[in-house]
């Protein structure tokens, strides 16, 4: 069996709900510009996905969470090559991450990419029966219709961040109050994100620099409006001298150098 259509006539809770019912094996590939997913079912059950889109990667995901350096990130995907061996298999013969991180990075790659592409208001799709050769491969079925309620709450975010940050051309600047920041209490990538709040990228700048995915990279600006440590930049404040706001960003970075040095060196202790 196989069947074609497009997210614009067809809602994609629809497609993946016709495939589970049916209890289906193959693969169901989404084309939306330049980005290509596949994701793969077994027996009316999700159990892995693929995307070509850079930030979905799986060294991508663990070096943005600290995880693993930037060093290594780079010697893995150079090393993996070299080898024909997964990038994830790599860092796990060299000892940087242990298999159970291996696999709850997997498992979360695979999240991630579903609910990006429940974002998605255009796409082409092409369902196709297919046996899958799972040797060697991670994989853990997932409930669709949990990821179908995690995909509808982001979407519902969404509408929420879009409302303050309504265009990816929009500049952010760090205010004041990072100097002054009793009570807030940020994650390690909203360090991170906050760093490259110069008063010069945009926010599709940052979303390019950073590695992550839209969702994620609104959602850590949001929060970082709420707080008060950053506003949009107006026209009135282009013409302003742009070292203070350079030293916001590097005071930011040092947090998240910091904090991501402390990070590994727990993970690796556990």
């Amino acid at each position: 069996m196989s069947f074609t259509g497009n997210l614009d006539t067809i809602d994609l809770t629809d497609v993946l709900q016709l495939l589970c019912n049916d209890q289906k094996t193959g693969v169901l590939k989404l084309t939306n510009e330049n980005n290509e997913v596949k994701v793969f079912i077994q027996d009316g059950s999700i159990i892995y996905a693929t995307s070509t889109q850079k930030e979905f990667r799986l060294g991508t995901l663990m070096s943005n969470e600290g995880i693993i350096t930037y060093k290594q990130l780079m010697d893995a995907i150079v090393g993996s090559k070299e080898q024909n061996i997964a990038i994830g298999k790599f860092l796990v013969i060299k000892k940087h991450i242990t298999e159970d991180i291996l696999k709850q990075f997997t498992n979360k790659q695979v999240e991630e990419i579903l609910y990006n592409i429940f974002l998605w208001s255009k796409a082409h799709f092409e369902y196709t029966d297919q046996a899958h050769n799972l040797d060697g491969m991670i994989i853990s079925p997932f409930n669709t219709m949990t990821l179908m309620l995690e995909a509808t709450r982001r979407i519902d975010d969404m509408s929420v961040f879009t409302k303050k940050i309504n265009d990816k051309k929009i500049v952010f600047r760090i205010t004041e109050k990072i100097l002054d920041n009793k009570g807030v209490i940020l994650r390690l990538n909203e360090w991170r994100i906050l760093s490259f709040v110069d008063g010069i990228r945009s926010v599709e700048g940052i979303i390019k620099k950073s590695g992550l995915d839209k969702y994620s990279v609104y959602r850590m600006l949001y929060s970082l409006i709420s707080y008060g440590l950053i506003d949009e930049k107006t026209a009135e404040q282009e013409g302003e001298d742009k070292t203070e706001n350079a030293n916001f960003s590097a005071i930011a970075g040092a947090y998240y150098n910091t904090m991501h040095k402390i990070k590994k060196y727990f993970t690796a202790e556990s």
